[in-house]
């Protein structure tokens, strides 16, 4: 495994995920004190999750055309073989060290380990959830329901149990859904026990279940992103706020005994079970201040959340924020028309010297000027990218075949060729970066001995890579 790929498909995304989470983070605070409608909209924080996870959609997946220059479809000559001799010498150079990637592998197989950890805690938290529902019994009276919620449950063919335990109902599962009762309902007023059904089954025509366990899911892998987290818990009280004022909006004259259910419940349900990726009536792991907003937003006869102008607006200018940073992030080079600049490029070779120079005659060429610069290194010497870009090409049949295996970067107006490698470490459409380790030196192709082969193009022309490598 590279540390270039590493980078660019793993590190790069994290970092542009945890600082695009942040930034989400931050607007929130400022729509809150300019559209609190907006805020206070449980889709909202939907909204925010997926675009802080744009970052690792991979921009390779959308089309594009890449443009080859027609000069680089035509036969090259190889280099001199008078310098083979002195490949060998260079063969001690090759440090035995840990180098940087291995440094890069480390680190990102204990990132692939702090990741596995929060799933299993995810997993281990609906293997809880789950046995709960594996000891609950089906319900097969459904007198405490209403006509109406009766059909619903049968319309929809929702599975409901009764738990030995003294929990909060609450709803489980993605695609079958099952709503858990606990026995403790058989001590409240019936028309409390109607108000809860009619909360938890607002929950199923919302797929409020489905949208909590996605979050509990990414909260739980994405544990080191804070902001994740928050945007969890912002959801959960937006969504049982609506949920609320959904069913007290068609029971407008229960809200008195609505608030009183809530009570009940709390102090009936203390069992303090984790009750992750469920949507529940009232947890007593909730706070305290939480369950007295609830209550206060029931009495107050705040009308449902509607969308207006100016919050529309300020939705799409997250969405444009949001897009224009996944784009800015994996296309760095994207900020500069022309990246490359004069003596700014990385040699493509640390460890090698150079054994044919730009528009050198060589009898072996046919008196031909050389088109680029020839890197002599031993076979298998990590070749990096000497500027940002986009690979074009990662492989040994787009260009002519006395090239061998091939890399071909976009630069801006500039493109960068690495011929003859021994193995590529880059796919086309993989964004890089300077210093990235891209492939080996190798002899693949027509050659002599094993090099680097290096061209440097403006606008479909070959150009002398000196002056951009600072050689």
């Amino acid at each position: 495994m590279d540390h270039s790929v590493i980078l660019s498909a793993f590190f790069i995304p994290l970092l542009a995920f945890i600082v695009c989470s942040a930034v989400l983070s931050l607007l929130s605070l400022v729509i809150n004190k300019y559209a609190q409608q907006l805020y206070l909209w449980s889709r909202f924080w939907l909204i925010l999750l997926v675009l802080a996870l744009l970052p690792f959609f991979p921009l390779s997946l959308l089309p594009s055309q890449a443009v080859i220059p027609d000069i680089l479809k035509q036969e090259i000559s190889s280099a001199s073989g008078l310098w083979v001799a002195k490949v060998h010498q260079l063969e001690h150079q090759v440090s035995a060290t840990v180098s940087f990637h291995e440094f890069m592998v480390v680190l990102f197989w204990l990132c692939v380990l702090a990741v596995c950890l929060g799933l299993i805690k995810f997993i281990r938290s609906v293997r809880k959830v789950t046995a709960i529902i594996t000891q609950a019994n089906a319900i097969r009276d459904f007198s405490w329901f209403t006509s109406a919620q009766q059909d619903v449950i049968r319309r929809n063919r929702i599975k409901v149990k009764i738990s030995q335990l003294s929990h909060s109902p609450f709803v489980f599962g993605f695609f079958k859904p099952v709503l858990v009762l606990p026995f403790t309902l058989n001590k409240m007023e019936e028309a409390q026990r109607h108000l809860i059904f009619e909360h938890e089954l607002t929950h199923l025509k919302r797929h409020d279940h489905r949208a909590i366990l996605l979050f509990s899911f990414f909260s739980c892998v994405c544990w080191f992103n804070p902001f994740i987290k928050r945007f969890e818990q912002r959801f959960i009280i937006s969504m049982e706020l609506e949920c609320d004022q959904a069913v007290v909006s068609n029971h407008h004259s229960q809200k008195a005994t609505y608030a009183r259910a809530l009570i009940s419940s709390l102090k009936l349900n203390q069992a303090t079970i984790m009750q992750s990726g469920s949507s529940y009536f009232g947890d007593p792991l909730c706070s305290k201040q939480f369950f007295e907003q609830r209550i206060r937003a029931t009495m107050a006869n705040t009308p449902a959340t509607q969308l207006g102008g100016v919050h529309r607006l300020m939705l799409a200018m997250v969405l444009l924020f949001s897009c224009g940073f996944m784009v800015l992030a994996q296309s760095p080079q994207l900020v500069l028309s022309n990246p490359l600049g004069d003596g700014l490029g990385q040699h493509p070779v640390q460890s090698a010297f150079i054994s044919s120079g730009f528009d050198e005659i060589n009898s072996f060429r046919g008196e031909k000027p050389h088109q680029g610069i020839d890197f002599a290194a031993p076979s298998g010497t990590p070749i990096i990218a000497s500027f940002s870009g986009k690979v074009l090409i990662a492989d040994d049949t787009s260009l002519a075949s006395n090239y061998g295996k091939v890399i071909l970067i976009e630069h801006g107006q500039h493109q960068g060729l690495y011929a003859h490698l021994k193995t590529i470490n880059v796919s086309a459409g993989q964004m890089i970066t300077t210093g990235d380790v891209i492939g080996e030196v190798g002899s693949t192709g027509r050659v002599t001995g094993p090099h680097l082969h290096f061209e440097l193009l403006k606008n479909g022309s070959r150009v002398n890579p000196r002056p951009y490598l600072n050689l």
